[in-house]
C-alpha cells in the first residue's frame, strides 16, 4: 500500500464520514493512481491502542492524520509517538485547522511528525506522496512545513482550489458503516465562509492562502454526487457539512434555490441538513428549500444581545435573530441553534437579556428547537479571539488546551452552579440506567 490515512480515535459522540480524508483519497486515486487505505476509528468504535495496532499490521509509505481541532490534538500525537516506538518508518504528516496554525509548536514538540499540511490538503498532499513515494526532494513542496535540523522551515502557501467541481467525488470507503451508525451521508457543497465571526476558525484557515475564501460547488454537480449515491447506496438523508451553506448575498441563494430545483427536477426524493445564518433565512427560499428535502437547520444565532454579537462581529441584528427563529419554526424544520450563552466577558445581565430573547423566540417548550444553555465558548488556534486574550494574558494552559476565567464573577458563579447541576444530573442518570421514571421517584 502507498497511502494510509487514519481519522483517530476521538471521543465523538455521533461520528460520521470524515470528508477531509475522503478527498485525499480520491484525489490521491484518481490523478495519481496511488493505493489507499482510510482507518477511521470513531466510525469503527477503535480505542487509541487498536487503531495503533491496526495500523501497525499494515505496511505503507504515508501516513497521513487528520487532527481537527486542539482540544482532539493530543490523542493523534501520542498516536504517532507510539507508533514511532513500535518502529514504524513511514513518512508521517498531518492536517487539519489546528496543525495550520501551530504548526510550529506541533513540530519542535513532537518529533514523530515529519511535516505538516497547511490549509487546503488535496494537491498538496498529492504532491507531498508522489515526491515521497518517486524518492525526489519533498522538502520543496509548497503549502507544508518541516523540521531542518533544530529550525523549522514553512514553505509558501499554496493557493486555493479555485473550481471546486475539478475535485473528484470523495471516496466512499466509510459511507457503509456510517450509514449503520448514522444513517445519512456527508457532503459538502461549498468550501469556507464569508463572514467574519471572531471566534469562528474557518475564515482564518481559508485565509492562510490565497483566493476567495468562500467557493462553492454548481449545483448539477452536487445533484450528480447525490444521485450516484443513491443509485449505488440507496441513501435518502444527506448533512451538509459546509460552514455556511447559502453562501453570501443573492448569489448564494440563487445557487441552493437551482440546487432545489436540480434534486426536484430528478424526482430525488431525499432529506437533508444544512448550516446557515441568521442572515441567511428568507421564508420563500426555506419554503423551497424544504420541498426539495430540507429537515433541519443548525443556525448560528450565538446571542439575544446586540453588544454580544457586535463584540463577534456576527454582523446581525437581534431582530434578525428572532425573525430568522419565527421563520423556521413557521414552517415546521427542525432547529439545531449554536449559542455562545458563556464567554470570557459575559455578564449577569447578558445571561438574563439572553433567556428573555429565547423566550422570546419560543425556543423553551419547542420540540423542534436544540439547544446548549451551558455552552461555553471555545478557543480556536488561528482566531481573532484567540489572539486577543493571548494578547491580554487572559488564557491559561497551553496552545493544546486554554482555560479562562469569565471576567464577572455573578455569572461566572452562574456557570459554576449550573454545570455542577447538570453533571450531577448525568451521573444520577447512569447510576439509575436511564430507566423512565426513575428521577421522578427520588423526588
Amino acid at each position: 500500500m502507498d497511502v494510509l490515512l487514519v481519522n483517530p480515535p476521538l471521543k465523538i459522540e455521533s461520528p460520521t464520514e470524515h470528508l477531509g480524508l475522503a478527498y485525499l483519497a480520491a484525489v490521491l486515486r484518481e490523478r495519481g493512481d496511488y493505493e489507499v487505505e482510510i482507518i477511521d476509528a470513531p466510525l469503527r468504535g477503535l480505542s487509541l491502542p487498536q487503531t495503533v495496532d491496526e495500523i501497525a499490521r499494515r505496511r505503507f509509505k504515508v501516513l497521513g492524520i487528520s487532527i481537527p481541532y486542539q482540544e482532539w490534538a493530543l490523542v493523534p500525537l501520542r498516536m504517532a509517538g507510539m507508533l514511532r516506538s513500535r518502529g514504524l518508518k513511514a513518512h508521517i504528516t498531518v492536517g487539519g485547522f489546528f496543525p495550520s496554525f501551530a504548526y510550529e509548536n506541533l513540530l519542535k514538540e513532537f518529533p514523530g511528525i515529519d511535516s505538516v499540511v497547511i490549509g487546503e490538503g488535496e494537491e498538496t498532499f498529492l504532491e507531498l506522496v508522489t515526491a515521497l513515494i518517486q524518492g525526489d526532494d519533498w522538502r520543496g513542496v509548497d503549502g507544508i512545513a518541516y523540521r531542518d535540523g533544530d529550525e523549522v522551515v514553512c514553505n509558501p502557501p499554496r493557493p486555493l482550489i479555485k473550481d471546486l467541481d475539478s475535485l473528484p467525488f470523495a471516496e466512499r470507503d466509510t459511507l457503509p458503516l456510517a450509514l449503520r451508525r448514522s444513517g445519512y451521508a456527508s457532503l459538502l457543497s461549498g468550501r469556507g465562509c464569508y463572514a467574519r465571526c471572531t471566534f469562528c476558525s474557518v475564515v482564518s484557515f481559508y485565509g492562510l492562502s490565497a483566493g476567495p475564501r468562500y467557493r462553492a460547488r454548481s449545483p448539477e454537480n452536487v445533484a450528480d454526487e447525490i444521485e450516484g449515491l443513491q443509485r449505488e447506496f440507496g441513501v435518502s438523508k444527506f448533512f451538509f457539512h459546509d460552514a455556511n451553506f447559502i453562501g453570501p448575498g443573492q448569489a448564494g441563494r440563487d445557487r441552493v434555490r437551482r440546487l432545489a430545483q436540480e434534486l426536484l427536477s430528478r424526482g430525488l426524493r431525499i432529506n437533508f441538513s444544512i448550516q446557515c445564518r441568521a442572515d441567511d433565512v428568507e421564508e420563500d427560499l426555506f419554503s423551497y428549500l424544504k420541498e426539495a428535502g430540507l429537515r433541519r437547520v443548525f443556525i448560528g444565532i450565538e446571542s439575544g444581545v446586540q453588544e454580544v454579537l457586535d463584540r463577534f462581529k456576527k454582523g446581525v441584528t437581534v431582530a434578525q435573530n428572532l425573525e430568522a427563529l419565527e421563520i423556521l419554526k413557521r414552517l415546521g424544520l427542525n432547529m439545531a441553534i449554536g449559542f455562545i450563552m458563556f464567554d470570557p466577558d459575559t455578564k449577569l445581565e447578558d445571561l438574563v437579556e439572553n433567556v428573555n430573547f429565547l423566550k422570546r423566540a419560543g425556543v423553551f417548550g419547542n420540540e423542534r428547537a436544540t439547544i446548549d444553555m451551558l455552552n461555553r465558548l471555545q478557543i480556536f488556534a488561528g482566531t481573532p479571539v484567540e489572539e486577543a486574550l493571548l494578547r491580554e494574558g487572559r488564557l491559561r494552559g497551553t496552545y493544546l488546551h486554554y482555560e479562562y476565567d469569565i471576567a464577572d464573577p455573578l455569572a461566572a458563579m452562574v456557570y459554576t452552579v449550573a454545570k455542577r447541576l447538570v453533571d450531577l444530573k448525568v451521573a444520577v442518570k447512569r447510576v439509575l440506567g436511564f430507566r423512565p421514571g426513575a428521577l421522578e421517584e427520588l423526588g
